[in-house]
């Protein structure tokens, strides 16, 4: 499987948790997935797709990938469907993003926005490099990678959760704030704040620290673990509503990705695109990369970036 596939599932997954909770006011670097191929309108250290994704990725065999690397059969299909994991036209191809060459090209409207200039790309300050433990991947996957520096840095109801191994705490939703109670895949737990005292939040408990896999680096390779039991868990997965033998929301044929212009196929599980042709009309896309539409050249990105002194590229993710 591509480590494009494999960072634009994961980013999927975090953007599914995202959606539980408010993210407003502090640091977030989740990715950003759309229906359409939108650059970045907020900070973020990779770039937007335009895929809509799930916690499932080809591995081009026909089977389906989880967020583990593990192989499955989606089972059950009836209907077409693509078994191929393809790359259209676009060959190796890319997404936009945004490259900085110094610190000072990271400034947002000629003022310091807390971000420095690493590997290339934008990123914020403060914020750990990798896990220390499967608890700390717990706490950051249930904050959907929203950091704190300090116990009062959380908005939207969020509190700051002590990441185990770090200095640097990460924004969590309380258990009373997701409507009465923690939504699958969350579950509450008594956790300790930054700064000190405790509250019950809501965290990921199957989330766990997977050095070994380099795909998983963006999100300082937290892994996590299978999410659906039965198909009703796979309702708020657009384009995969089956659940798969390994806990994996998937497709199984291509009228599940009837809804998805740019990605009709069901390929592997996933929703995806096999010609260029597809990706059509986009804003920042005009090829197949990967299953997904992404750019040839940086002669489709946009003109203006979020930074003020970076340059959007065509690079993999």
């Amino acid at each position: 499987m591509s480590t494009s596939i494999r960072r634009r599932a994961i980013a999927a997954l975090l953007l599914g948790l995202a959606a539980c909770g408010d993210e407003g006011g502090a640091t977030t670097t989740t990715a950003t997935t759309a229906t359409t191929a939108t650059t970045t309108t907020t900070p973020t250290t990779t770039a937007s797709t335009a895929v809509t994704t799930s916690a499932s990725a080809s591995d081009g065999t026909g089977g389906t990938s989880t967020a583990s690397g593990t192989s499955e059969s989606s089972g059950g299909s009836s209907g077409s469907s693509t078994t191929g994991d393809t790359t259209g036209g676009g060959g190796a191809g890319g997404f936009c993003q945004e490259a900085c060459g110094s610190d000072s090209d990271c400034m947002v409207g000629g003022a310091d926005a807390g971000f420095v200039c690493k590997e290339s790309r934008c990123q914020p300050t403060g914020k750990p490099t990798e896990c220390t433990g499967d608890p700390f991947c717990q706490i950051v996957l249930g904050s959907a990678l929203v950091f704190c520096d300090a116990p009062d840095a959380c908005m939207g109801g969020r509190v700051c959760a002590a990441l185990p191994g770090s200095t640097q705490g990460a924004c969590v939703v309380p258990s009373d704030g997701m409507g009465g109670g923690c939504a699958d895949p969350y579950a509450p737990a008594t956790l300790p704040l930054l700064g000190g005292g405790e509250a019950e939040v809501c965290y990921v408990p199957g989330g766990y620290c997977d050095k070994a896999d380099p795909a998983l680096k963006f999100i300082l390779y937290c892994n996590v673990k299978p999410m659906c039991k039965q198909d009703a868990e796979c309702d708020a997965a657009p384009g995969q509503p089956v659940c798969g033998p390994s806990g994996a929301c998937v497709c199984t044929m291509d009228a599940h990705c009837a809804g998805f212009a740019n990605q009709p196929h069901c390929v592997g599980g996933r929703c995806e695109c096999t010609s260029d042709q597809e990706c059509a009309g986009l804003v920042g896309a005009d090829s197949c990369v990967d299953g997904g539409c992404g750019c040839g050249s940086a002669r489709v990105c946009p003109s203006e970036t979020y930074f003020d002194g970076t340059d959007f590229v065509c690079e993999p993710l």
